[in-house]
């Protein structure tokens, strides 16, 4: 009997294992910093550009989706930028003839906006907080060069 309940326990835990890692890789995002530092290109530009419409999408969305009054502005004003980020990635595109179209490169932001926010899901769930760690240091950076887009100190 307890070599039944034994072999049970550790395939139930290894079962917990495996789905909670298969999750954390679902919320993975390479550090930003890195890809920022990894290579000068258009392409890289790009993601970037992508990533940052995403993140801003998703954010502004929580906002938006909050029902609180007060949130309205700052959820529209994310999405504007959101929006704004994608145009970049597409003018940036152009430079080199990339074929990146505003359609293909707002579905890879969705895309990206998803995974953010999945990981503001499980913030939530972990600590109370969704917009803590990952997602504050890249909305961080994507200020620091939307900044630098607009001319702006």
């Amino acid at each position: 009997m307890k070599l039944y309940f034994m072999k049970n326990f550790i395939m139930m835990t290894s079962l917990l294992l495996f789905f909670n890692n298969a999750n954390a890789q679902d919320l993975y995002l390479r550090n930003f910093n890195e890809v920022i530092k990894q290579e000068e290109s258009v392409s890289n530009y790009v993601y970037i550009f992508e990533r940052c419409a995403g993140l801003f999408a998703s954010v502004g969305n929580r906002f938006l989706s909050s029902g609180r009054s007060d949130s309205k502005g700052l959820g529209n004003q994310m999405m504007t930028i959101g929006t704004e980020f994608n145009l970049a990635a597409v003018n940036i595109a152009k430079t080199q003839n990339l074929n990146v179209t505003i359609e293909s490169s707002m579905k890879k932001a969705v895309g990206i906006g998803k995974i953010y926010s999945n990981i503001m899901d499980d913030n939530h769930n972990r600590t109370g907080n969704a917009i803590i760690g990952q997602v504050v240091s890249d909305q961080n950076l994507c200020i620091t060069i939307y900044k630098a887009i607009k001319g702006k100190k």
